[in-house]
């Protein structure tokens, strides 16, 4: 956030843990990141036994699971709408890419 408050930037901060993405908003912003919904999943947070499950499941599934379970999705994540582009920002020097 100090990267964008620094180029004047004025993002819009959605919290996801309380206002959890519909499952057709996670596709879109998998995407934008040019990734598998499978990978904007934190991998490191889930057990191995629902991680081989949900390494089994198509793109729409994990979509789903992650609507119901957004603590799991990859963090932060900035989009920049106008370039239709998002990124995974950490390091948060990554946010660069985007803007």
């Amino acid at each position: 956030m100090e990267i964008l408050r620094k180029k004047k930037k004025k993002p819009k901060v959605i919290h996801y843990l309380i206002e959890a993405p519909k499952d057709f908003e996670i596709i879109r912003i998998a995407n934008m990141l040019n990734k598998k919904v499978s990978e904007i999943v934190r991998l490191k947070d889930i057990s191995i036994e629902h991680e081989s499950l949900l390494l089994s499941m198509d793109n729409y599934s994990i979509s789903k699971w992650l609507s119901d379970n957004p603590k799991y999705i990859e963090r932060p994540i900035v989009i920049n709408h106008k370039k239709n582009k998002a990124v995974i920002c950490r390091p948060p020097e990554k946010v660069l890419e985007v803007l």
